[in-house]
């Protein structure tokens, strides 16, 4: 049974990216949520519905989310405040960390404002393979996802070694 998951959410108005890797960092699964409806005030409790409903399948889950880019086309506010309300939401049950888009861009290219293009570029082989097996639309929410898990796993792993380390010391 894996002991922690590490979830990836790249949350927008029209889909989620939803990226998970086990306790060794390693793939395990992804989708994408495309919520119905027209109006975001419609798509976002239905998105928040399925994210809880999923998260409360996986064991233990520690959750990295993207937050908003307020440099993005669309209705800012909207998608900022839809964004918190998905937050707020899974904060209430679950461990959640928060990540810039450059933060993430710069873990998984090293230039904090790097390209969808060049996101894509530094994937594995096998990772696109098995992203591009799924026909989904909007791919770039996947792999957004998938870098913030993996940013996630990197953090909380470092945290874990420094205090065994540190306990080591202490006794």
């Amino acid at each position: 049974m894996i002991e922690n998951v590490y979830v990836g959410l790249d949350v927008s108005s029209k889909s989620t990216g939803v990226v998970c890797l086990d306790e060794k960092g390693e793939f395990v699964f992804q989708i994408l949520l495309e919520p119905p409806g027209k109006l975001m005030e419609d798509r976002f409790p239905i998105l928040k519905n399925k994210i809880l409903q999923l998260l409360s399948e996986l064991n233990n889950p520690i959750i990295g989310i993207e937050s908003p880019s307020f440099f993005s086309k669309g209705r800012t506010i909207d998608i900022a405040a839809g964004w918190g309300y998905i937050y707020y939401s899974i904060k209430e049950q679950y461990k959640i960390k928060k990540y810039t888009p450059s933060q993430i861009k710069k873990f998984a290219t090293g230039n904090g404002r790097a390209t969808k293009e060049q996101m894509w570029n530094v994937l594995s082989d096998e990772m696109k393979l098995e992203f591009e097996s799924t026909n989904y639309k909007k791919i770039d929410d996947i792999v957004d996802s998938y870098w913030i898990a993996k940013l996630l796993f990197k953090e909380e792993n470092k945290w874990k070694k420094l205090s065994k380390e540190l306990k080591n010391i202490i006794t």
